[in-house]
Parts: C-alpha cells; structure tokens; sequence
C-alpha cells in the first residue's frame, strides 16, 4: 500500500534574495560581518531524524516536494559518526569528535555539560548572541533522561521528552518543568513537536530565530502514528545486491568474516517488517515538515527561512548480513539524507562528497554571523550556489570509538568522491573502488597498488588529527 497524499500543499518556497555570508568561531560568538544589519536575518530551521538512512528520503513526499523539490540535495552527504550522540554533538558544534570530545553514546553528554564544556560553545550560543530566539524540540543527546532539568546554554525554549527514543507516553522537559503526554494518537511524539513548533513560529515571528527540531522517528521501535500503521505493507529492502548475494566474506574483517552464514527467509521477513515500520514511523516527521512550511509562510517568513533536513546516522539493513544497526564504516550506516532549502539556494542535486560536519559553518555563513577558521567543517554556501569550488575538499572522515557491535574495536575512516578507506584499530583495513563497487562487495586494501594505499593513509591519517580550517 503507497503513502497517500496527506492534502494538497499549495505553498512553495521562495528562493529569492540572497543573505551576507561568513562563518563562525566555535569558541566565542562571531563578530557580524559588517553588511549583515543592513540585510534581514534569516530564520534557520535544522530537522534531525533519527537513524534514517539516504534510501529512506523518497518515502516522504513533503520534504521531497517542498524541501527538494525547491532547494539542494545532497547525494553523498555522511555523518562524523554513524551514533547517535556524537553525531549530534558534531552538527551542533562544527567539529569532529576527536575534537569536541564526545566520542560514544556513553560519555557525549558529561563532554558537553560539564563545566567549560563544548555546550558552552554551539549553534545555539552563536545564534543567542546574534540576537536570535533559539528553541529546541525534540532528542537532545543520550542519557538525557538522567540529567533532566539541564538546559544547555543559547536556549531560550527548551522541549526535550523522556524517556528518550520514545513515540508515546513521555514527559517534555521544558523550562518551566515537565509536560506528561498519554498514549493517544494526539500524543504522539512528531505531532507534539510539530504543534509547538508551529506555536512558537507563531510568536517569534518578529524576531529572527533558530530551531532545531529532532523527533525520534524512525529510530526503533518506530512505532508509527495509528493513522499511518498501514502504510508501505508491500515495502521491501533489496537483497539483489552482493552485499546479500555474496557467497563468502573471506575479504572482510574478522569480525564480519564471523557471520558465515548468509541471511535466512525469516530474517529477510523480519529486516522488510522493520522496514516497513520505520517508513510508516516517517510520515509524521513528513506531515511536521509540511505544518512548518504552512506556518512561516502564514507568518509571511517563508521567503527568508533556511530549512536543512538530515539525519544523526543511517541504518543497517541485511547488508554484510547484519540484520540491523549502525557504527559500521558502511554506507548504510553512514550516508544520510541532506536537504537545504531557502533563499538564494539553487533547486539541483549535488554528489559532491560533504558532511553533516558542514552545517555550522553553513548556516552561521548563511546568517551572516561572521568568520572563523575554528570550525572543522566547511560552509555549503559555495555549492547552494550552484556551483562547486574547484578546491572543494576531497575527502570526510568518519570514525568510531566503540566496540562495533561487540566484535571489533574502534576505526577511522575516509569517503571520498572515489574511495573509501578504512583503518581498524587492530590493524585491519578495508578499501573500496565506489564507482566500481558501490555496495562494498571486494575489499580491495590486499590488491590496491601501493601508491593510493599510501595517499589514502596520509589523508586518512591527515583528517584523524584535523583541527579547524585543516579538515577541510
């Protein structure tokens, strides 16, 4: 069964105008670029979805259409970590892990909050200082459920539900205390995050601002709203590829060399029930999508809103005969949606390679908030544009600090618009030809010529040790 429309969408976005450009230091707030007060301050919106993967995007026709269909998408667009908290700590502070310090799940949140922490220096304190309101709604980092109350600095609105990961039945946190929601179709958790974002477009309309907004969807159990809970019976994930066909790993790491056994018809079943629950799960982020749209432009501030739509990480699903998960240095795990819309922002489709590292420095480029060589990731600007630099970067990395599913240690990795190349902490080491090999099939590190192992050891170890304007 397809996704039914969920009513006609009539407001498009206008992209006209242009804004002041600049980027940002990450550990002060940024001097204004001396054109910016003569330009109007663009609202900026970032939608953060939650374990979704590139593949996933197409199931959601509003972000698709109003998104997409008038901005920039992003083809290769990967993330700093394929976990959750990480990944997030580098969107909201525009550096690499190994630079903010909040490697796992585990440990991001006492990085962040402690005092002199990297929370005292992200989006929202450069946003706040610029004279933005700044709200957030929605997952914040992991384990917040334990420090309940904190409210980071920049955030003058605060709606974080706990038990994190969760669709129905959790409190939001604010500032004023706690909200309990019931398990009721009108509770539930994208819906709740879309009426308040709505609310508060409403009444901080006259003044610029900033709101990241991160439901949990489709992250499991992705229990989808009632009204969406038969939606997508017949989707499937395919298994024709080699990363399904493939009759043996011997070329893989240990550690995935151990599944011996290729994947049975009941949990190819399962993978395509998981599947579909999460693209059910999806339609409400969709349908959210769609009510902010509709309000800024009834708010008359369509015409001056940067939306950015991405997601912390990607998803495993059956490839290398993982049933599921992420924190791999595959593309399931680490290639996510990204789509930027808003003024003068070229409606295409990019496959140059870039980050969710790259949204700091363009949105801070975007609003007009000044300049910095701090930040690790590089302003999108130039390619909103409609053009590439001829100096974009080369490559992003990618890095764990966890045990991969229990089985094998930590890993830096490198993706670049032809390789991808991946060191172990054990030693072990993939390589993969993506124009030949897209779906990872033949590590080819055993066979490659010594001089390309070499460059990407260099760029590799080049990025692992990155700081500011050098990772780029």
């Amino acid at each position: 069964m397809s996704r039914p429309s969920v009513g006609p969408i009539v407001v498009p976005l206008c992209l006209a105008g242009a804004v002041a450009c600049g980027q940002s230091a990450p550990l002060a707030p940024p001097p204004a670029a001396p054109s910016a007060a003569a330009r109007p301050k663009p609202n900026v919106i970032l939608i953060i979805t939650d374990d979704m993967n590139a593949r996933d995007l197409p199931s959601m026709p509003q972000v698709t259409s109003l998104l997409g269909g008038q901005g920039t998408t992003f083809t290769h667009a990967y993330v700093t970590a394929s976990v959750c908290a990480p990944s997030r700590a580098s969107i909201l502070t525009g550096e690499y892990p190994h630079n903010h310090g909040g490697l796992t799940n585990d440990t991001a949140l006492s990085v962040q909050s402690k005092p002199g922490g990297v929370d005292g220096s992200t989006l929202a304190t450069w946003f706040h200082a610029a004279g933005y309101r700044t709200v957030l709604l929605g997952k914040y980092l992991n384990h917040y459920s334990a420090m309940a109350g904190y409210v980071p600095p920049g955030w003058d609105e605060w709606n974080v539900p706990v038990p994190e990961n969760t669709y129905f039945t959790f409190s939001l946190v604010t500032k004023d205390g706690s909200i309990p929601f019931a398990a009721r179709e009108q509770d539930y958790e994208a819906d709740v995050l879309a009426r308040r974002a709505v609310d508060f477009i409403s009444r901080a309309a006259e003044q610029p601002f900033l709101m990241y907004i991160a439901p949990v969807a489709p992250h499991l159990p992705a229990q989808p709203a009632p009204r969406h809970s038969q939606l997508f019976r017949d989707a499937q994930v395919d298994v024709s590829t080699c990363a399904f066909t493939a009759a043996d790993l011997f070329q893989k790491p240990d550690y995935v060399r151990q599944r011996v056994t290729p994947l049975t018809d009941a949990e190819i079943a399962l993978i395509n029930r998981i599947h579909q629950r999460r693209l059910r799960s999806l339609q409400a982020v969709d349908e959210m999508a769609a009510s902010i749209v509709r309000a800024l432009a009834g708010a008359n501030v369509l015409d001056r809103t940067v939306i950015a739509f991405t997601s912390d990480n990607g998803w495993e699903q059956g490839q290398h005969r993982f049933t599921e998960g992420k924190n791999l240095p595959y593309e399931e795990s680490i290639r996510v949606p990204l789509v930027i819309a808003g003024p003068g922002i070229v409606h295409q489709a990019i496959e140059a390679v870039v980050g969710t590292i790259d949204l700091a420095p363009t949105l801070l480029e975007m609003a007009g908030l000044g300049t910095s060589a701090l930040l690790d990731g590089r302003s999108l600007v130039p390619l909103l544009g409609g053009g590439t630099p001829s100096d974009w970067r080369s490559a992003v990395l990618v890095q764990s600090h966890d045990q991969i599913r229990g089985e094998a240690g930590p890993f830096f990795e490198i993706r670049t618009d032809h390789w991808m190349y991946t060191e172990y902490q054990d030693g072990e080491r993939e390589l993969y030809d993506m124009l030949m090999d897209p779906y990872q099939c033949s590590n080819a590190s055993a066979q490659a010529p010594p001089a390309l192992l070499d460059q990407l050891r260099r760029q590799l170890q080049g990025l692992s040790a990155c700081r500011g304007s050098s990772c780029s």
